[in-house]
């Protein structure tokens, strides 16, 4: 047989293997979904700039990143406590959700407490302009509705439902996105625009849990011990989870406090860059999470870890290059020329999104082994070496000083991460900087 006729053969086994391959499908799936939310949020992010003005632009992305940080703090890690409860201890489905939803029950009570007393009390925080009954209404409404999203889609995970995910995923996008075209017949109006979006929310929670109970859950129980376990468990992730949101959002809230609301629209835009950066390590590092759970052997988990850290960090390797290339010219063109500022901002970001690729792989496979503590103390250093030397930059420079930081932080994360990657899995350097054809191996 000919060189050539050897390597067609072994071409089409790669992908007869590639097309037979259970995880590769539930990829393709979950990617299709998602691909068409990060589509929309990109599309949100343009209409509601050119919509809005760069401080109500700015505003509107503090209100839904204060309601993120809301929903993190709330979490207690739930979600991974499902995916290992369901996939490792074998527990009843229903049991896991019926403890879910009597948790987020409680602590939308809690919430709703202090969210009254900032009614009360007239707080208004960043949103001074506007009405704090409105205001809070609403915040306590999307955080509600994003908690009880976020913490049964580790069920939904672990079951393997990416059919469902992925439908679950366009029919949120396709009513986020209607809800920011409503904006439109407001004039511009904020206050209509975060409603329309608060709605889009709530309906779509209610559709997605009603449709996941009818689908695999055949009755809703309740057991107080397992749900304490839930909770020590996800409160290992709980920590983890508030330093990797502050890792992330604690630039724009900073950013908020220190610098006029027009300087936070010039940085939430430039941050719409880093999602799409983001995309494809936050979407393959959720479905990894579950095949790590699963896996046999210390050896093997390591060797797939390995395998996702450099094959996505490649991808997001080309596309962090082709961006810087495109930026100067599709700003100003899709955006507006009053959001050029964004510009320096999203070149510095995205630059640094490179390095939380690392974290946000890595420290799914610590989760998988027990070792959050490893990730934590990762993305804690990151963290306080991210946060003041925003407060030190941002005073100075304003949105370039937060992207700078973020970029400091990114890279002291993944410095750490790597370290304590190879201290549990024994990969040398060399096996995380080569490849090898085993990396493209399809199991």
């Amino acid at each position: 047989m000919s060189v050539e006729a050897l390597l067609i053969d072994k071409l089409k086994q790669f992908f007869k293997d590639l097309d037979a391959s259970l995880f590769v499908k539930n990829i393709r799936l979950f990617l299709g979904g998602r691909a068409f939310l990060a589509i929309s949020t990109l599309l949100i992010g343009v209409i509601t700039a050119r919509l809005l003005t760069p401080e109500n632009r700015g505003l509107y992305a503090l209100f839904f990143t204060t309601s993120g940080l809301f929903v993190t703090l709330l979490h207690v890690g739930i979600s991974p406590a499902n995916i290992y409860f369901l996939n490792n201890r074998k527990r009843d489905i229903g049991e896991l959700l019926g403890n879910t939803i009597v948790y987020i029950a409680y602590a939308s009570l809690l919430l709703f407490g202090l969210f009254a007393i900032a009614v009360i009390y007239d707080f208004r925080g960043p949103f001074a302009d506007l009405n704090p009954l409105q205001t809070w209404l609403m915040m306590w409404l999307v955080v509600l509705a994003t908690l009880v999203e976020v913490s049964v889609s580790g069920l939904i995970y672990a079951s393997n439902l990416y059919g469902f995910i992925s439908r679950a995923l366009i029919l949120q996008s396709a009513m986020l996105l209607l809800a920011t075209l409503a904006i439109y017949f407001t004039a511009g109006n904020l206050v209509y625009g975060l409603a329309f979006r608060v709605f889009a929310v709530c309906i779509f929670v209610i559709w997605f849990l009603k449709s996941f109970a009818a689908i695999a859950v055949k009755k809703l129980k309740f057991s107080y011990p397992i749900l304490k376990a839930q909770l020590q468990f996800g409160s290992k992730n709980w920590v983890q989870n508030i330093i990797s949101f502050l890792n992330v959002r604690s630039y724009i809230l900073i950013l908020g406090v220190i610098a006029a609301p027009e300087e936070v629209g010039f940085f939430s835009v430039a941050w719409l860059f880093v999602e799409v950066v983001r995309f494809i390590p936050d979407t393959l590092g959720t479905m990894i999470l579950p095949t790590l759970t699963e896996c046999h052997s210390d050896d093997e988990r390591s060797l797939l870890a390995l395998k996702s850290i450099k094959l996505i960090c490649a991808a997001t390797v080309l596309l962090t290059i082709f961006l810087l290339l495109i930026l100067h010219k599709v700003i100003p063109f899709v955006f507006g020329a009053e959001y050029s500022p964004s510009i320096i901002v999203a070149n510095i970001l995205i630059s640094g999104s490179i390095f939380g690729t690392i974290y946000q792989v890595v420290t799914r496979y610590f989760t998988s082994i027990g070792m959050q503590k490893f990730s934590i103390g990762a993305a804690f250093c990151g963290m306080v070496v991210g946060i003041a030397t925003c407060f030190w930059l941002t005073s100075i420079h304003n949105g370039s000083g937060a992207a700078i930081a973020y970029l400091v932080g990114t890279t002291v994360t993944a410095l750490i991460s790597i370290y304590y990657f190879r201290k549990c899995s024994g990969c040398s350097f060399r096996d995380l900087l080569t490849f090898t054809k085993k990396d493209f191996l399809i199991s």
